[in-house]
């Protein structure tokens, strides 16, 4: 279990985390569509569907 630490982030500082675990989320996202695509690309090209 996650230890709760009080108090040591501002609701500022908050907004900011989620931000940029939002850009990498979204990154990530992209990265897995990307080779996806490009997976379906090859296996068409490959069994010429």
């Amino acid at each position: 279990m996650a230890r709760r630490r009080n108090n040591d982030i501002s609701p500022e500082e908050f907004r900011e985390l989620i931000r940029e675990i939002n850009k990498r989320m979204i990154i990530a996202g992209l990265i897995v569509i990307g080779v996806g695509l490009a997976i379906i690309g090859l296996m068409t090209l490959a069994y010429g569907g």
